[in-house]
C-alpha cells in the first residue's frame, strides 16, 4: 500500500521512484524473497542499516530537488486516486517458487469451489503487533476490527451458511493458531479446507506463506 502510494505520486509529478527496502519485524525478507524484479517501474534498493529520511507529513511535488521520504501514518495526497493505486498491484508478481505453490494449492484444494475465509487477529503481544506512538482514534479502529475479526465471528457466519448449503466448502486462512484450531475442531472436515502452518512470526516463510494465501482467497468463490 505504501509502495502503491508513492508509485503513483512518482508519475504524477514525473519522478523516478527509488524504494530503499530494510528488513525488519513487520516483514523480515528482501523485496526479491518474494516478487519478481523484472522490468519494474521503479527502483529497489537492499539495506540493512536504516538511513536518515525525513519525516515528511506534506510533500511538495513541486521542488525541483529530489524527495527522499519516511512515510508518515495515514498519508494522502491530492494527486491520488484509488484506480491508479490498485493499478500499482499489477507489477507485483510472486518468484517462480510461490508461483508454483499457488498453483499445486489451487489443484489439491479444488480451490475454485471453495468459499474464502479470512481471519485476522493478529499475535497480541508481539512487537509488530505494538500501536506504540499511534494516535487514540487509530488505536481505537484497530482494536474495533480485530475485535470484529475473532474467530469466534466467523465460526457463528461458517455455521450458518452450512445450515443453508450442508456441502459448502471454505477455504479458512488465519493469522494465529488458536484461530485455527477452534475453527477445525468445529467444523466439519469434508466442508473445510486449510493450509498447514506453524509460523506466525513475519519470518520470510511466514511471509511466504502468506502470499500464497493471498493468491489462493482471489480464486475463491
Amino acid at each position: 500500500r505504501t509502495m502503491s502510494i508513492f508509485f503513483v505520486l512518482s508519475l504524477r509529478t514525473n519522478r523516478n521512484l527509488v524504494i530503499i527496502w530494510i528488513p525488519d519485524h513487520h516483514c523480515n525478507c528482501y523485496f526479491e524473497d518474494i516478487y519478481k524484479t523484472d522490468n519494474l517501474p521503479f527502483i529497489i534498493i537492499r539495506q540493512d542499516i536504516q538511513t536518515y529520511p525525513s519525516n515528511l507529513n506534506e510533500v511538495n511535488t513541486n521542488s525541483e530537488k529530489d524527495l527522499y521520504i519516511n512515510i508518515p501514518k495515514n498519508f494522502t495526497h491530492k494527486l491520488l486516486d484509488w484506480e491508479s493505486l490498485c493499478n500499482f498491484y499489477n507489477y507485483l508478481v510472486p518468484v517462480d517458487s510461490i508461483l508454483k505453490k499457488i498453483e499445486y494449492y489451487i489443484n489439491k484444494l479444488n480451490i475454485y469451489n471453495c468459499t474464502g475465509v479470512h481471519i485476522r487477529m493478529g499475535q497480541p503481544g508481539e512487537s509488530y503487533e505494538s500501536t506504540d506512538g499511534w494516535d487514540l482514534d487509530s488505536i481505537k479502529q484497530h482494536d474495533k476490527y480485530r475485535s470484529e475479526s475473532h474467530w469466534i465471528n466467523f465460526l457463528k457466519r461458517m455455521k450458518r451458511m452450512l445450515s443453508n448449503n450442508p456441502s459448502i466448502v471454505f477455504f479458512v486462512c488465519c493469522d494465529n493458531k488458536k484461530a485455527y484450531n477452534n475453527i477445525i475442531n468445529n467444523i466439519p472436515n469434508n466442508n473445510i479446507v486449510y493450509i498447514n502452518k506453524e509460523l506466525f512470526d513475519r519470518s520470510k516463510q511466514q511471509i511466504v506463506s502468506a502470499i500464497v494465501d493471498l493468491y489462493l482467497l482471489s480464486r475463491t468463490k
